[in-house]
């Protein structure tokens, strides 16, 4: 079929190629969840790419580090700029509010690894799911995994 890769040969420009044209595709086919058409198209989305959560888990803790980074220079420095310390209650917020952000995308991250779909490695991908997703969270890939598994 033109236009469908397989995870074997999976470029990532072509990857996103189809993901953005998937859901215009499926509704082409018209057919039920188990169409060949239809897995051969899900097929290439189920690719692991290290690289790719590796990069986003990376640039988590980059923005975790930025968000912390800010709030604390602002509170001190605030004082020398000349701005009043009623100004640290709003942008003490919007770090609080940044940093559940971050912890949300560590949760996100967390549970490809409770599917064991962060990494190709199962050892690398539980550890690095733990030390690096849910430990921030105070939980643990397991606990979560026994939590959400359930619904599936």
């Amino acid at each position: 079929m033109p236009g469908v890769y397989y995870h074997d040969n999976c470029p990532a420009a072509e990857l996103f190629y189809l993901e953005l044209s998937l859901p215009m595709r499926v509704k082409q086919l018209g057919k039920t969840l188990n169409s060949r058409e239809l897995n051969a198209l899900i097929h290439p989305l189920r690719y692991l790419d290290n690289y790719r959560n590796l990069v986003y888990l990376a640039l988590d803790w980059l923005t975790l580090a930025a968000v912390l980074a800010a709030t604390i220079a602002f509170c001190e420095l605030r004082g020398s700029w000349g701005l009043s310390w009623a100004w640290n209650v709003p942008v003490v917020a919007l770090g609080i509010l940044l940093v559940g952000a971050v912890q949300h995308r560590f949760a996100g991250l967390g549970h490809e690894g409770a599917h064991w779909i962060l990494l190709k490695n199962r050892l690398l991908n539980e550890l690095v799911s733990d030390w690096f997703c849910m430990f921030p969270i105070f939980s643990t890939t397991n606990q979560y995994r026994l939590m959400h598994l359930g619904h599936h």
